[in-house]
């Protein structure tokens, strides 16, 4: 009788350690996969910061465009302006030397 129940603890005694070892495997793992998360989210946020930067330097960048795109028309409108002036003044000047003669 005395060996069934020797069995039933051997059995047990394994059950028992499988599942102990199955637990510290498991645990073993969902350290290994926090600290690998802990690593992706330090990267995300290291490129989120990047990206943070990168879009206020393209903002600026935009801005600084758009503001030389405004001085170019300003000095467009006038060079336009100059040169009307500079038809009048000529015309003008051929107007006075017909009248000199």
């Amino acid at each position: 009788m005395n060996e069934p129940f020797f069995v039933f603890i051997a059995l047990a005694g394994a059950a028992l350690l499988g599942f102990l070892f199955s637990d510290a495997m498991s645990r073993r793992r969902t350290n290994s996969l926090l600290a690998e998360n802990t690593d992706f989210q330090i990267a995300l946020r290291d490129k989120e910061s990047v990206l943070t930067r990168l879009q206020s330097e393209n903002e600026a960048r935009l801005l600084a465009v758009e503001n030389l795109q405004k001085i170019s028309q300003e000095v467009e409108n006038q060079v336009f302006e100059k040169d009307k002036e500079l038809v009048l003044i000529k015309n003008e000047n051929v107007r006075l030397q017909q009248e000199v003669q």
